[in-house]
């Protein structure tokens, strides 16, 4: 079943309550797919989270960096085009696949 669309905003604020108390990372993930492909290959103490797109990936990233929460935060996106199209995003905690 596919995932609900949220906003970043939604989406950092989860995060954010699900923190408390987590002592491992988030992996913020584009969607159903990559879930089901790290969900079986990654430790117990490290979080999935369904951002629904691209967009709302960076936008997540983007709003925990500027509350200074991204600490234990990573973002795994897909490459695409963005290279060809000089679009690749620049970021600490982002990891292009």
């Amino acid at each position: 079943m596919a995932a609900i669309s949220k906003t970043p905003a939604v989406l950092s604020s989860e995060i954010l309550i699900k923190n408390a108390g987590h002592q491992g990372y988030f992996i913020l993930l584009e969607g159903d797919f990559d879930q089901r492909f790290w969900e079986n290959r990654l430790t117990q103490n490290l979080r999935l989270i369904n951002c629904t797109g691209k967009p709302h990936v960076l936008g997540t990233l983007e709003l925990l960096t500027r509350q200074n929460k991204a600490e234990n935060i990573v973002a795994l996106v897909d490459k695409d085009y963005d290279e060809i199209l000089s679009r690749l995003a620049s970021h600490q905690n982002l990891v292009y696949t």
